[in-house]
C-alpha cells in the first residue's frame, strides 16, 4: 500500500470509445501502451519505464469515469504523472 496520493479521477461527457481511444493514444505517445483489457476496461501501459494503469467506467449516462494510478519505478506513488496523463487525454479529447 503506497503512502500518498497516486490517483487522479475524472468524468467526460464523452462516449466510452472516444474515451478509450484517446487514453490509447495518450499511452501510446507518452510511452508505451502494454495490455488492453476490454472485459474490466483496464489499460496498463509505461511511461519512462513507471507503470500506469487507466480504469474507464461507462456506468453513468452520457459521462465515461476515468482513473487513473501511477507508481515510480521503485513502487511510490506519482501523482505528477497520473496528472499529466490526464491532461493529455482532455487535451486529446478536445482537439478530436
Amino acid at each position: 500500500m503506497p503512502f500518498g496520493k497516486d490517483t487522479i479521477v475524472s468524468r467526460y461527457e464523452r462516449s466510452y470509445q472516444q474515451v478509450n481511444t484517446a487514453a490509447k493514444e495518450v499511452l501510446k505517445r507518452m510511452g508505451s501502451l502494454t495490455n488492453d483489457d476490454v472485459i474490466t476496461k483496464t489499460l496498463r501501459g509505461a511511461v519512462d519505464a513507471q507503470p500506469v494503469w487507466i480504469q474507464l467506467d461507462d456506468s453513468e449516462p452520457r459521462l465515461t469515469k476515468v482513473t487513473i494510478q501511477a507508481r515510480t519505478r521503485g513502487g511510490a506513488p506519482n501523482v505528477d504523472l497520473a496528472s499529466e496523463v490526464d491532461k493529455q487525454i482532455y487535451g486529446y479529447l478536445i482537439t478530436h
